[in-house]
Formats: C-alpha cells, structure tokens, sequence
C-alpha cells in the first residue's frame, strides 16, 4: 500500500479510536458520579439519624448499639470497601482507560472478539462484555506473550487452553484521559526503542508501573503458581522489585480466596526500601497488605503473645555466624520439643488402662505444646460425654463403667497436665539456657529471632495468623536465620523472592539462592527465573559497570536494551576542595534540564557529609 494511503488509513483509525476512546471515559465518569453520590448519600444519611439518636431524649443507648449494627450490616450488603477502592481505580481509569487493544480471531467458526486490555476492567452495569478488560485477566496474556500478530496464539481459561488468531496487537498513549497516539505491534516494530522511551520520561524518583510494557520474561514470573516458591534473579534494574507487586496484584485479583492482601506480606531490609515499594500499591488496586521490616514482624508478635522478653533490635550484632550450622543449631533445638512429648506420652500409653482411650500421633503442624492440648481437648469433650450419659440416665451397671471411664479420663488429664507444665517450666527454659537465650538478657535482633523461632516450635503463634503469601524483596540480604523465621509465619511455600547475588553488601546474606532450603525446606522444588536485561540505565554506564565487574565475577552481568547516552567519563581529582567545586558544577548543569535521574555514590561518611 502506497504511503500517504498508509497515512489515510492511520488518520481513519485514529479518529475511529478517538472516538472510541472518548466514549469510554464518558462511561467512566458516569459511574463514577454514580458511585460518589451514593457513597455521599449513605453517609449523609447514616450520620443524620446517629445526630437524631443521639440529640433525642427519648433514645437510649440500647437504640444506638442497635443502630450501630444495623449499620454495620448495611455496609456489608453495600460493600462499601469495594465502592471506595473501585473509586480509587476510576481515578487512574480516567487518565489513562487501557493502553492496548487485541483482535483475536477463532478460525474454526470465522468469529472473532476485540479487548481492550487496561490497567482496571470495566464493565458498564446490565452487560456482561467488558468495554476495559483488566490485565490480569487470562485472555490479555496474549498481549504479553506475543510480540506481533500470528496465528494459533493460546491463553488459559478455566476451561482449559484457547487457541486462537492474534490480527491486531496495538499500543496506545493518553494524556488526561484524551488519546494522543497509537501504533501497532507488528514484526518491524522495535519494542526496546518503545521502552526506552517511556523510561526516559520517568524521571520523578518514584515508583511506576509497568502494566503496559511487562516483558515475556517478566510475565512468567508473576503468573507463576504462587502456591509454589519463586525465585528470581534479577540483575541491577531489571525491574525485580517492580515486577513482584505486579506479581501480587495478579495474585489478588486470579487467586480471590486463596491469598487475600490483608493476609500478605511484603519484607525488605529496611523501611525506606517498604516505603519506596508500598507507594506503587495503590497505583494497582492494592489497598491492604501488610509490608515492613522484620523488625517490625518481631514486635508485632512479642506484643501480640505477650513475651517476657526485653527487646534490643538496633543490636545487629553476630548476625554474621547466622548460617547452616546454626540453623541446623536451632532445628535440632525444635526437634527436642517433639522429642519430649512423644517420649512422655508413649510412656504415658505403654499403660494398657490408658490407651483404651487415645491413640496419639504426632502432628507436624501443630508446635510441640499444642499437640499436648489438642490431646487435652479430645479428651475433655469425652469425659464430657460420660458425664452427659449419667445425667441421660442410664443402668447401674452401665452408670458405674461410665464412673470408671470418667476417674480414668481424669487421670490422665492430670498426667498429661503435669507433662505440659513441666515442658513450660522445664524443657523449653533449657533449650533457651543451651543457646544463651536468658530470660533477664536483653534480645538483640538475632536472639529475637531466635527466641521467635523456638516459641512457635514449642508453643505456636497462636495470635497470628500465618500469612498466605511473603513477597521477599532484596533476598539476597536475608540471612538462613531470617528464613527460617519467615517459614515460622508464611504458609509453606507462599515466597515469592527477588534479588540480585551481585548486589549483595551483607555479610550475613545468602550467596547462593540454593542455601535457602536449608532454612525453608520447600524451597528443595522452586521455580527460578533469570531477569538479566537492564532498563534503567543507557548502554554506556551497562559497559562501564561491565567492565568493573568483570575481575570479580562473570555471573549475572546485566544486559543493555540499547538505550543511548553520553560516554562513561573518569576524572582524577588531587583534594576535596576540587572535588566538592567540580561536583557543585556539575549538579548546577543537570538542575538547568531534569530529564534524568540524578544519584550521589560515597565511598565514605566523610564524603558524604
């Protein structure tokens, strides 16, 4: 096709997708007017009859409890949560409704289906086609997995995989909720040069999304089962830290009743990295997850089960010797607790009057102590159940062995009592004593964690609800010690760990990603995916860095998408006072133009200060 008749037929589309475009923002901006008053309404309403209760002389404080619970089952039926978050999508709907339009095709019976896949679905109320089909959504990995149209392309659905005719893939930019360009995707398009460009705008020093340029590689490590632990590594700026809350709101949105965000973690070393993290949260419809240091962890279940224990966690001190052999330390530590209870009580049955009621087993499940009260329990509700059949009225000689069973039940009840106690006052004081874990020492981060592991061996955290996913940014920087923690209050293998070997600047931090199953023993089968592209930096500094590292290291070398910019320069600089004077000019010329990122490296406090 001649070119200005290329150029025609872009104009048409443009306008058609204009329109299109333009008619779908209306339809946003309807519901979310809809959604504002009614949410203004409810709320209008509510606080007017809380004033009428609460100004009438004739209500009295049974009138409000009742209203409170009225209202608390009213915001259950209204979903009211939902409404709120759904406002909080709409607001970044109206700015940018999707960013990518597919047209698949099924050849068998000549039918075929336009999507428009963006950031948040949407579907406009007494329809059931999306006019915006959200990325997480089965159907839009198409987008993802292909780079341009082809034939027999396949997604999953729940009834299994679709083949179908990709005949369109086309990208889209907005401004303010107006379309301003569009391309299609086809075999001659350079998608690094698309990617490149959008980095380069990205100058702001805050966290972005990247829903609309997720690479092949990056899309098979957030669709990975997350019932399985993920492993990535990730070179410098290979987008990891973004691509793992990717990877969680996919989780979120694909996995509703298996992993909610509220029972979520995300862990990294330190708060200012969270804090940097958790600010692409809501950008992706994440509202409620949990996410922090493990310190924070540490004093959240001290408090919870109310530890005797004084804690000192800015004392990092010995984390260095935090390895194998100390985990194995602190394992054979744990298997004692399981060693005693399946001692005493295999004593306690070798008597033939007692294990005419129980036959125990061990569950893995449970701590040490609460495989005791478990036991407790079973047979407090049978010795209930004798005594029921008293009261039922029963024979004299059916009522004199129902006496016989309820004396012999609470026999055993005060043996195993005695058992539980003395591994309270006894068993668990000295396995702390074997690892200087002393009741009047103050914990420092180490033996908290320590401390921690031991206790939910012994007696559970039963004021804890284990979490369904951890999301383990920097793992690289965790410790054997800080894993076998984590195991303590994850679901076993919910992990999704991400980091970079090379990046690594703690002593105490893996070296290998395969230590880790030494400290998560599900870890034994992960899936382990590679990110070895660079897209933050040009293909100057890359080289550069190369270059340097090469003495040390041949692994995980970060790779170039070809993003240009200015050669590497190297200055030698004889005094501070020169080197502050250069520096000062040079900040002063990147302030004339901000279309970069700027980052200051010290070697030294001196230098920094």
């Amino acid at each position: 096709m001649p070119a200005h008749q290329d150029a025609d037929q872009h104009q048409r589309d443009f306008k058609t997708e204009s329109e299109r475009a333009a008619q779908t923002v209306s339809q946003l901006a309807r519901y979310q007017e809809e959604l504002s008053s009614a949410l203004n309404y409810m709320g209008e309403e509510n606080l007017k009859k809380l004033k009428d209760l609460r100004d009438s002389a004739e209500a009295n404080p049974t009138d409000l409890f009742l209203f409170m619970e009225q209202l608390h089952a009213q915001n259950l039926a209204f979903n009211l949560k939902d409404k709120v978050q759904r406002l909080e999508e709409l607001a970044f709907s109206l700015a940018e409704p999707y960013f990518s339009r597919i047209d698949l095709a099924d050849a068998k019976n000549l039918s075929s289906e336009i999507i428009y896949i963006g950031k948040f679905g949407f579907t406009p109320k007494n329809t059931s086609k999306p006019v915006i089909t959200d990325w997480r959504a089965k159907i839009a990995s198409v987008y993802y997995k292909y780079r341009y149209p082809q034939a027999n392309v396949t997604y999953e659905t729940q009834d299994g995989e679709v083949v179908r005719d990709l005949k369109l893939k086309r990208t889209f930019e907005f401004d303010a909720g107006a379309l301003v360009k569009f391309y299609n995707n086809d075999i001659q398009l350079d998608e690094n040069e698309l990617i490149a460009e959008k980095i380069a705008k990205r100058t702001g020093g805050v966290l972005e999304d990247i829903v609309a340029t997720i690479q092949q590689s990056q899309m098979a490590i957030i669709e990975q089962d997350p019932r399985s632990i993920c492993i990535v590594q990730g070179c410098v700026g290979s987008g990891k830290s973004t691509v793992a809350i990717h990877k969680l709101s996919h989780i979120f949105f694909n996995f509703p009743k298996l992993i909610a965000p509220h029972n979520s973690l995300l862990v990294a070393k330190n708060q200012i990295l969270t804090g940097y993290l958790s600010t692409l949260f809501p950008k992706l419809g994440i509202f409620d997850i949990n996410y922090g240091t493990l310190k924070d962890l540490i004093v959240r279940i001290v408090y919870r089960h109310e530890l005797p224990v004084d804690l000192s966690l800015d004392n990092e001190s010995n984390m260095s010797d935090c390895d194998a052999t100390f985990v194995h330390t602190i394992n054979n530590s744990s298997a004692s607790f399981k060693s005693f209870v399946c001692s005493q009580l295999d004593e306690l049955q070798s008597d033939s009057v007692v294990s005419r009621y129980f036959t125990f087993v061990y569950d893995d499940e449970l701590s040490a102590l609460e495989n005791v009260s478990s036991l407790l329990m079973e047979l407090d509700e049978e010795l209930r159940f004798q005594k029921d059949k008293i009261d039922g009225g029963v024979s004299d000689s059916y009522e004199a062995k129902c006496q016989e069973n309820i004396k012999n039940l609470r026999q055993i009840t005060t043996k195993l009592k005695k058992i539980a106690r003395t591994f309270k006052t006894s068993v668990f004081p000295k396995v702390l004593r074997s690892l200087d874990l002393k009741s009047t020492k103050k914990l420092c981060y180490k033996d908290a964690l320590t401390y921690i592991v031991l206790y939910a061996e012994a007696f559970g955290l039963s004021n804890l609800k284990k979490f369904e996913y951890c999301v383990v940014d920097e793992g690289q920087d965790f410790s054997l010690l800080e894993y076998l923690f984590l195991n303590k209050v994850v679901i076993k293998g919910r992990f999704s760990i991400l980091g970079d070997l090379n990046q690594g600047y703690i002593e105490s931090g893996i070296k290998k990603w395969e230590e880790i199953q030494e400290a998560i023993p599900d870890a034994h089968t992960f899936a382990k995916f590679e990110l070895t592209t660079n897209y933050r930096s040009t293909k100057q500094i890359i080289d550069y860095a190369c270059n340097i590292l090469a003495p040390y290291t041949t692994s995980y070398l970060p790779k170039s998408i070809n993003r240009r910019g200015l050669e590497v320069g190297e200055m030698v600089i004889p005094n501070k006072d020169m080197l502050f004077s250069d520096f000062q000019k040079r900040v002063q010329t990147d302030l004339t133009a901000l279309d970069k990122s700027v980052g200051v490296i010290c070697f030294s406090d001196y230098l920094f200060e």
